[in-house]
């Protein structure tokens, strides 16, 4: 009995001093969470599948007299007919460091539009900008 006591203490101890380093363990950016190994193409398919399921959502939740019920109208169809293809494009997107702090769903709009063919690249300095801001304000809490 003492024996079976004596090792659990020793194993909660253990756990213990686990928890509080995963715990001190700064959280990764947008961009590498995306990037990560255990980050599969289904994982992702997944999000944007997710992505897609808010734009329908929204659209069925939202008044047809709304303005916003035509954007809604256009982005549920694109996103699901596109999926792989906006994973691709979001893939390329995190490559460049400068892009690694934008959230991943402002990410998979910006890879939407890109590939509807608009020119991003002012819209992405601008985003850089804010989400790097967004960044570290969360981090010095």
């Amino acid at each position: 009995m003492k024996r079976t006591l004596i090792v659990f203490i020793i194993v909660f101890c253990l756990i213990s001093f686990v928890e509080f380093s995963c715990l001190a363990k700064e959280t990764g950016t947008a961009g590498e969470l995306w990037n990560d190994v255990l980050m599969s193409d289904l994982i992702k398919g997944v999000y944007i599948r997710g992505i897609e399921g808010g734009f329908l959502l929204s659209r069925i939740t939202t008044s047809s007299e709304v303005v916003i019920d035509k954007l809604l109208k256009d982005w549920y169809p694109f996103i699901s007919q596109n999926n792989e293809t906006i994973i691709r494009v979001m893939n390329d997107l995190y490559k460049d460091p400068a892009n690694t702090y934008i959230s991943w769903s402002l990410m998979c709009l910006i890879a939407c539009n890109k590939l509807k063919g608009e020119d991003v690249e002012q819209f992405l300095k601008g985003v850089r900008k804010i989400e790097y801001q967004k960044y570290q304000k969360i981090k010095e809490k």
